[in-house]
Formats: structure tokens, sequence, C-alpha cells
């Protein structure tokens, strides 16, 4: 350990790439941040205004060298270079340019320019020395616009090659499908580019528009085109070659004025984010390299619904605490995505992420060495009581590894688990030895309490409430116990998988149909949900009574009328204080009963209410009666009296109309008593019929006329007749038929006409034919 410290040390004077070059950034109106303190501070003292394009660098201690928008360099002062104006550059380009650390002299720096949508001036370098101007650096004369590649569009890039040390820089050439990688070594520029001719080539100048972004492990590049194209391709940090291109398009299916504009890969490589006018910001997982899987894992994290040149989402940018910084243009505020190496919905963006304090941002943000932002440490927040895994992304092998893991341990393997022995947040340090450069990273790993779920007890119900909404929250206490609740909550979950997992929770109240359901509570830490811990519980429903009672019962008069329950539960209780399984009412009323089962301290009970009515035998008040027919007569039966009352013409059916129709014609009994049979009424009555013809021919059948049935009444008259009103017969109960004759002799065959006079003056009409 001693002797790899002491390395340590000697190499420290060495070139430490990367440390804290991108901590200045200037941009926009007047707009800066300084990332030192580990957090974004608003600077307010910068000289630059540029609707797009910038570029800064510092030194490897994170003081500001220079700046600029690809025509004027700033020095640190903030003052114009004395030979810094007149760059050829386009502070309206995407990216107008980036700036690149001469890998053989801390003092030399490459300011790359490009023109505008494919403009003539191309892409060309100018250096720049710090050792001039008394140590504030100037651009070097005979090195000024050194054309390298024309025409180019909007679009540059730059990453460390595999041998730790080159830097290639990588654009494309405008109006084609061209993309030119120059190396920049020790030596200088090879002038000689590498060409790889490969996807989409723009389909009118403006299409030239949008940025490109290579991944901080140089695996990948991503471009985007202002026709809705993003393209993704492999990279090659050996040759510089660009193979296994990936496009996607039509970003809004055909709707007009949208475009893509910005680009940015997350720390670790594997999401990739897009800035699209209508849909906003989106996050493709570009892992696996696959067409379809990428595809499918479009993640929208920011919408807009803006129109053309509103810009509110433009360029996208990785900054040194590995958080992505979105440009709104005309802002006051840059918006962030705070974790950009999560999926989607835990990405957390913020519009209004980082205020400006009087800058204003357009639409550029200043690129910088992608291998800036290359996250070596692999870790991942813990769970007190779990291992946490250390490890360096990437196969690469380094000459010598050093970790401080922040709580005194020290180890110099390439990956390693370790065991915090309490909760809290740790500053882990990386330190890496590749050839000549040493690398350092930090990185705050927490280390979260992992919570105890305590059993709560079941929770038992009646049957009579099953379906009725629950409030699962009762149980929060219980599975807490002194645990607090604002460390964290619970989730209640069908299954154990998906409480395993955290998915498909219960919302509350909660409605089940079964009488016998398992909820799986898992309770988690609110800032790492992976520290969780599950128990369960029962939500059961006891059988409450279920019990018929007729809603009334009655009563005759001067009796009395008993109700009995089943004997199979635990307990009764009527209205009238009875505690017993039957009960017997003298009096008319309303009542109830509660029936009880018993579990426990639990009491399940069915209460029902019922009357008790009081049913006279019912009075007949008159018998309606239609007759003068065969058999279609009707009888109506009027009663009165407290009661619900069935009715009969022959005493063995009963029917509840008190109508009868259909009725054959002679003496019938009436009969009305009460379902209940508290008594039955009868009363007699006969039905009339007088025959329509007769035929008195003397052949013993139908030879006479008379009225039927009238042998109930005491006395009557019949006067028959004929048409024109003669009188030819009287009738009476002594002499009750006509033969069809008069004083002797016979009459014609004819129709004659009746009237019928009974003792209480109701007199009846009809008429008959007599037929020879």
């Amino acid at each position: 350990m001693k002797n790899l410290l002491f390395s340590l040390n000697l190499l420290f004077t060495l070139v430490i790439f990367g440390q804290n070059q991108a901590n200045n950034w200037y941009f926009g109106q007047n707009a800066g941040l300084n990332f030192s303190s580990g957090n974004p501070v608003a600077l307010t003292d910068g000289a630059l205004n540029t609707p797009e394009g910038c570029s800064t660098i510092s030194d490897s201690t994170g003081n500001l060298l220079f700046y600029t928008d690809g025509i004027d360099v700033w020095n640190k002062n903030h003052n114009l270079m004395p030979n810094g104006s007149g760059l050829l550059g386009a502070s309206s380009s995407t990216q107008s340019g980036i700036i690149v650390p001469h890998p053989g002299d801390n003092n030399l720096y490459y300011v790359f320019s490009l023109a505008e949508i494919a403009g003539p001036n191309g892409l060309r370098y100018s250096l720049v020395d710090m050792s001039l101007d008394s140590g504030l650096g100037d651009v070097v004369v005979a090195q000024k616009n050194v054309l390298l590649y024309t025409p180019t569009s909007e679009k540059i890039s730059a990453i460390k090659h595999s041998n730790g040390n080159d830097i290639w820089v990588v654009t494309h050439e405008g109006n084609s499908n061209k993309f030119v990688s120059y190396l920049v070594t020790n030596s200088g520029i090879i002038m000689i580019p590498v060409v790889t001719e490969l996807g989409h080539s723009p389909i009118d100048v403006y299409d030239n528009i949008g940025a490109m972004k290579i991944s901080p492990d140089g695996t990948k590049i991503a471009v985007v085109y202002s026709s809705e194209v993003l393209e993704l391709f492999e990279f090659n940090t050996t040759t510089g070659k660009l193979s296994n291109n990936i496009q996607i398009t039509d970003f809004n299916q055909g709707l007009s004025l949208s475009y893509i504009y910005g680009v940015e890969f997350s720390s670790n490589s594997k999401y990739l984010y897009v800035s699209e006018s209508q849909d906003g910001i989106i996050q493709f997982d570009v892992s696996s390299f696959n067409y379809n899987d990428i595809l499918n894992s479009r993640y929208d994290i920011a919408t807009n619904g803006m129109s053309f040149g509103d810009l509110p989402h433009s360029a996208l940018q990785l900054g040194p605490d590995k958080k992505i910084y979105v440009a709104h243009f005309n802002n006051e505020y840059l918006g962030v995505i705070n974790n950009p190496n999560s999926p989607g919905n835990q990405v957390d963006y913020e519009y209004n992420g980082v205020f400006l304090e009087g800058g204003i941002s357009k639409a550029g943000l200043p690129p910088f060495i992608q291998s800036f932002f290359y996250s070596y440490i692999e870790v991942a927040d813990s769970c007190l009581g779990d291992s946490t895994a250390f490890s360096i992304n990437g196969s690469q092998n380094f000459d010598s590894v050093l970790w401080d893991l922040g709580d005194g341990t020290i180890s110099t393997q390439q990956s390693l688990d370790h065991l915090y022995s309490a909760s809290g947040t740790y500053q882990v340090e990386l330190t890496i030895v590749d050839g000549t450069d040493i690398i350092t990273q930090t990185k705050e790993v927490t280390v979260h309490d992992l919570p105890e779920a305590n059993i709560p007890t079941d929770i038992i119900l009646c049957s009579n409430v099953l379906g009725d909404p629950l409030d699962l929250t009762s149980q929060n206490q219980l599975i807490l116990g002194n645990q607090s609740n604002l460390e964290f909550d619970i989730t209640y979950h069908l299954s154990y998988q998906d409480a395993e997992d955290g998915l498909n929770a219960i919302l509350s109240p909660f409605q089940t149909e079964q009488s016998e359901t398992t909820i799986y509570a898992r309770l988690f830490n609110l800032n790492n949900s992976k520290c969780n811990s599950i128990t369960q519980f029962q939500i059961k429903y006891e059988n409450s009574p279920e019990f018929e009672l007729y809603e009334n019962w009655y009563l005759c008069e001067g009796q009395n009328v008993t109700i009995s329950l089943s004997n199979n539960f635990d307990s009764y209780l009527w209205s009238t204080g009875e505690v017993s399984n039957s009960i017997t009412l003298e009096a008319t009323g309303e009542y109830w009963v509660e029936v009880s089962n018993i579990y426990g301290n639990l009491i399940c009970t069915e209460t029902k209410f019922f009357n008790v009515i009081i049913s006279q035998v019912a009075q007949i008040n008159s018998v309606e009666i239609s007759d003068w027919t065969n058999n279609d007569n009707t009888i109506s039966i009027e009663v009165e009296g407290l009661g619900d009352y069935l009715y009969s013409i022959d005493g063995i059916n009963y029917q509840e109309s008190n109508l009868f129709s259909n009725v054959k014609h002679g003496d019938l009994t009436v009969y009305v008593k009460d379902k209940y049979n508290c008594g039955t009424v009868t009363k007699d009555v006969f039905l009339l019929y007088y025959p329509r013809f007769f035929t008195p021919n003397g052949d013993g059948f139908n030879d006479n006329w008379l009225i039927k049935s009238l042998e109930t009444e005491s006395d009557y008259t019949i006067d028959i007749f004929d048409r024109y009103g003669v009188l030819i017969k009287q009738l009476n109960s002594q002499d009750n038929f006509w033969d069809g004759t008069f004083n002797g002799f016979k009459m014609n065959s004819d129709d004659y006409w009746f009237v019928l006079t009974l003792l209480n003056g109701n007199m009846y009409r009809g008429h008959f034919a007599l037929k020879r």
C-alpha cells in the first residue's frame, strides 16, 4: 500500500486528465455555472451572449481558463484575448465548437469551430497557448482558423482514444452521410481524417441542425437531425470508425413543425436522452443496441406541445455531477434530469432546476470531451445489513486502483463487496493510475436503514359487511411499530411477488368479495425502496346470522301469535326484552329481533324489523251479480274488515281476487276467509237464466219457456208481449212457464218480449224466439 501511495504522489505532477476541466460553463445571455462545490452555482460575470453554440474549458483543479462562442475567445478575466476575435465558427450553430487539451502539452488547447448549416467555413481549429499574455492565454497567430474539413453540419463531439491518451474529435459532413474523425495526439492533430460513410443524409440545409454526442464510455455515437431522425452508431475508439447504425424516425407520427435538437447520454452510457419540440425530453435504453428493444424502451420524461422555434427543451449536457442539464430558450432557469442513470420513471426531472441569477438560457450549452463524464465508479445505494458492491465500469485493466470507501476502509481490488456497520452517506473515492494518467473520482454512497415490518393482527369482520370498503392504512401503525412514518412507508399487495417487486399496490379503501384474503404489506425506506421488509396478515369474514322473518305477522282477534327462529345462533334479543329464540305476542305493533353469532371479541349481529297486524273475520257488504247467461255470468264480492282475504264460490278453491267470471247460472254460496285462518263468512246467491228460444211442438223437448233459478224468489211476475206490445201471458211463482198458446190457440213462430218484476221492485227485460 505504501508503494502504491508513493507512486501516486510521483505521478500527480503529470497530466491528470479530465479532473474538474468541465467545472465552469458559460452559455446563453451572460449565463454561467460553476460546479466546484459539487452542486451548480450560478455565475453572473460572463461576457458571452450567444443564441446557441459555446464552449468552455477549465484546468485540472477546476479554475476557469477561457471560453468561446465560436467567433470570439474570452480569458478567465472575461476579456477578449488579444488575438481572440474573428474565429470562423458560428454562434448560431447547434454546436459551434469544442475545446480539446493538447495531450502532450498542458499549456496548449485546440478550439475546434463549426460553421452553421453546412456553411463553407466548415470545421477549423485555432490553437490557444496559455503561456501567452502573462498566463491569460491567447490564440496563436500562425494556427488560427486552420481549415480541416468543409462543409460540415452543426455537430461535433470528442472522446479519448482507447490508448487513454489521444483524443478523437468527430464531426459530420454537411449534406451527406459521412462522419469525419480527427485524432489529436501528443504530436498535434493528424490532418488526414478517418471517414465513415454510413446512415442518414440531411434532406435540406436545415436538416444539418441538431447535436451529436459520443457516449462517455466511447462505445456509441448518437446523432439527431431536425427532420425528426435519430441515429445511433457503434464507435471504435481505436480506429475512429462508426458501424452498425440504428435509425429511429417519426417521433410525432407525422405532426408538422416538430424537430429534434439536443441529444445526450447518461454517464453510465446506458440511457440516451433526446429533446424534441413536441414530445419534450425522451429517454431510450440503448444498452442492448437492438432496434426493437430501444424503440420499446421509449419513455417521455417531459412534454412540450410547442410550435417550431419555441425551443422549450433545447441542448442537453452532462455535468460533472453526472446530472443532465437542459437549456430552455429565453428562460432564467435550466432544467435538470437528476438521475439520468435510472429508468424513465425514476429520473426526477425538474423543469426549473437551476436558477441562473439574472442570466438567460438560450438554446445551447457548452460541450466537453465526453470522457470527462465517464463514471468509473459503479455502485448503488444499499441497505444496512446488505453488502455494497463496488466495481469499475468497463473491462479495461489499469496499472493500479485505490478505493477509499469513506469509513476508513481502503482497497486495491478492481471490484469488492463491503459491509458498512452503520447507515449514512459515505464519500467514496476511486483513484486509478492508467499509464501517465491519474484519474480520481468521488461518489456519494448512501446506506439506508432497513425497516423491520411487524406482523399485525388479522382483520376479522362480519360477513354482512363483505364487499364494503376497507381502510388498510389502519394497519400502518401496527406494522411500523416504533419506526418513523417520515422515513418509511407501506404499500399493500395481493401476492408476495408483487410485494417483493413493489408492483400492483392495492389502493385503499380496499374491497373484496372473498371470505378470506391474504394481504402482503411492504414496509420500505422512502429514500430507497429496495430497503424493504414484507409481512402479511389475513382479512377474514366470520358468518353473520342469516335467517328468514316475515315482515308482517297477523293476529286473530282475541288470540296470540308465536314467532320462532332457528336455535342455531348464539344469542337473541327481542324488542320486548325476550332472549329466547321464540316469542308469543298478543298486541299489534312494530317489533324487532337481534340475532348474534359470537367469535371471541367479535360479535356478528343481524337485526330485522317486523309488524304484528290484527286480522278480523270479514263482513260481506254486498255481492254484485251480472247474470242472464248460461255460463258467462260474473260475481263481485265486497267486504270490510282488517285482514287479508281470500274468496271462493265453492268453499274449496280460493283466490285473492274478489271477482269471479264465467260463472254458470244457478244457486251458489260465496265464501270469504282471511289468509291466516281467523274465520270464514258465507252468503247464498243465485244467478238467473232464460232460454233464447223454445220449440213447443209436443216432442217433450224444450216445449215450454221459463226463467230458471227463480225458485228462491217468493213472488214475482213475468209479462210476455208480442212484437206489437199485446200482453200474451203473465207468469208467477205458481204459474211459471208458457207453452206458446194464447186463449187456447197456438202462437205463430216469432220474437216475443218479457218483463220480470221481483218482489223488491227490480225489473229485468229480454226477448226470445218461438220456433215451430
